[in-house]
Formats: C-alpha cells, sequence, structure tokens
C-alpha cells in the first residue's frame, strides 16, 4: 500500500507539460499572426472537449530556425522562420488530440508567414553548408516509403523563398493554410 502514492507521483509526474516549465506562448502568438491562427485554431478544437479544456505546451513546442539559410531575424531577434511542433503540444482532456499512428503535424513557417504542414513523429534541421537552405528531414508513416506503419520513412524538405520544395512532390509544395 505504501508503493500507491509514489505510483501516483510517477504516473503524474509523466502526463505531458507536468515536469518542465511550458514555453512562453504569447511571445510566438504577439511576434507570428500565423502562430497565432495555428494555436487559435487548435485551443478551439481543444476546447470542444469540455469548457476546462486547454492546450498544454511542452518545451520544443514553438522554435525559431534558420530554415530558408536567409540569415533573417524577426524584430524579437528570433530567427524568422518558425517551427510549430504538435508532438509537444496536447490537450489535457484529449490527449491523443491531434496525434495518431503517423505522429502530429508540424507546422514549418518560412519567414514567420508562409505555412506547410506534415504528420511526422519529429524532424531534424542539418545544415549542408554555409547559405544554403537548411534540410529538413521529417519522420514519416512507413507507408508514404511503399512500407508498413513501423518501417522507417524519411522526407526531405527544402525551403527557399518562401516555397517548400521535397521530393515526394513532383512541383512546388503548397501552403496548407
Amino acid at each position: 500500500m505504501r508503493s500507491l502514492p509514489l505510483c501516483l507521483a510517477l504516473g503524474l509526474s509523466l502526463l505531458p507539460g507536468s515536469a518542465a516549465a511550458q514555453p512562453d506562448i504569447a511571445h510566438w502568438t504577439e511576434t507570428y499572426p500565423a502562430v497565432a491562427r495555428i494555436i487559435t485554431e487548435a485551443r478551439a478544437e481543444c476546447r470542444a472537449f469540455g469548457e476546462d479544456a486547454q492546450l498544454i505546451f511542452e518545451p520544443g513546442a514553438i522554435t525559431a530556425d534558420d530554415l530558408d539559410g536567409d540569415g533573417a531575424r524577426a524584430g524579437s531577434g528570433d530567427w524568422d522562420d518558425v517551427v510549430v511542433d504538435f508532438n509537444h503540444i496536447f490537450c489535457n482532456r484529449a490527449l491523443s488530440f491531434r496525434h495518431g499512428t503517423g505522429g502530429a503535424p508540424v507546422y514549418f513557417l518560412a519567414d514567420g508567414q508562409h505555412v506547410a504542414a506534415w504528420t511526422t513523429f519529429g524532424y531534424r534541421v542539418v545544415r549542408l553548408s554555409a547559405g544554403y537552405p537548411a534540410v529538413i528531414l521529417i519522420d514519416r508513416h512507413g507507408s508514404l516509403c511503399d512500407g508498413t506503419g513501423v518501417d522507417p520513412c524519411v522526407q526531405a524538405i527544402v525551403v527557399s523563398d518562401g516555397a517548400f520544395y521535397t521530393p515526394l512532390a513532383d512541383h512546388r509544395v503548397e501552403s496548407d493554410e
């Protein structure tokens, strides 16, 4: 019986957003209108699960990076390219909110405004050489690589002049927004 409180404490500490401080969402939504639109839409969807439903933001939920290699920064001093990663955003009333067997949506914003989103388990930004746009590698559901869900599959994306390019498309990828 003495182990019950310990198990409860350990279980609660594994809930999203319970251990680390949440990122400053107001900073991101005030600096980047496209981020505000994404978060506002997600909050409304979450709220449909109940009046007390709210989004939980873990570290890594919203980050800035130089995805297009232009070196530009926003007025806040952050890079002007932003990533909103729903692998780190949860709804307290529905922890599987926007999460599925293929991962969760990750929104990439070039110059803080051009938006494209892919469902993924995670991503990594790789720099091949100075002055060249970063290559975004995203972990995809295995079915996109003619396999099954558990088979490894990686998609490469390059951002240039506000457009997103990937080998899985035989043309420029249009924004989801």
